[in-house]
């Protein structure tokens, strides 16, 4: 009976510890995320924006035809978004 406890009181001694990492890990993991999106960048005035339009460019969004056997989605912008950004980007301080 003796042997019960001290094995369970070891399981339970590890679980927590195991829970504790983890939690340490995500706390880790979303204040670097956090920082990550807090930053604010600095442009200075009369800057240019330069666009690099290699590839094709459908005219709605996701309108070409993906490669059934490739793993990731890519997501293909079509050429209203591109405008629409475009008109907020000159906008936008």
């Amino acid at each position: 009976m003796r042997q019960f406890f001290k094995f369970f009181t070891a399981s339970c001694l590890g679980t927590l510890v195991a829970l504790a990492l983890l939690v340490g890990i995500m706390v880790l993991i979303g204040s670097r995320l956090a920082s990550s999106l807090d930053r604010s960048v600095y442009i200075a005035p009369n800057s240019v924006l330069e666009l690099h339009l290699d590839g094709q460019i459908p005219e709605k969004t996701n309108n070409l035809a993906n490669v059934p056997l490739e793993l990731a989605d890519k997501k293909h912008i079509g050429l209203y978004d591109y405008q629409q950004m475009i008109l907020h980007a000159a906008e936008d301080d």
